[in-house]
């Protein structure tokens, strides 16, 4: 029973500081991991495939700066800079066939079609939800495109 806490205790910090269950963490080192255990000249040792994904989850979801993340692991700035990188071209080179399935121009058609028949909207290929993004708002009607989730107008 006490070690099922535990481990629950570090799963749920895991998450926390990470932002990946326990689950996701080790099924994306079994996709990025080939790219981490080759020999890095660079580097005098090597450092654990889940320290370097762990490290480059530090850097880009909770934005510590590099010499944080270096620090935390004993690794010098330029290490966790090279190691950062390199995460970042394995995900896209292993991740991005997965999950940007490259399109033909039938699937193109079906799914602008799909789209215009749920939406009614003509050649549309995708939408954003739950972004962002930073607009000029047209001069026509700029109440329109003020983002009343974020702040109330002055």
């Amino acid at each position: 029973m006490k070690n099922q806490l535990f481990e629950s205790f570090l799963e749920k910090m895991f998450q926390q500081h990470i932002r990946l269950s326990f689950n996701t963490f080790h099924a994306l080192i079994k996709v990025v991991g080939p790219s981490f255990k080759q020999k890095n000249i660079n580097m005098k040792e090597n450092i654990l495939v889940e320290a370097q994904v762990t490290m480059t989850f530090a850097r880009l979801c909770i934005e510590n700066s590099l010499q944080m993340c270096g620090e935390v692991y004993d690794i010098a700035k330029i290490t966790t800079s090279i190691i950062v990188r390199k995460f970042c071209v394995a995900v896209r080179k292993h991740l991005k066939p997965l999950v940007i399935p490259k399109l033909t121009r039938n699937k193109i058609k079906e799914i602008t079609t799909g789209f215009e028949h749920l939406h009614g909207i003509p050649y549309i290929l995708g939408a954003m939800g739950g972004s962002h993004v930073p607009i000029i708002a047209p001069k026509v009607d700029p109440k329109s495109y003020y983002c009343w989730k974020v702040s109330t107008p002055h």
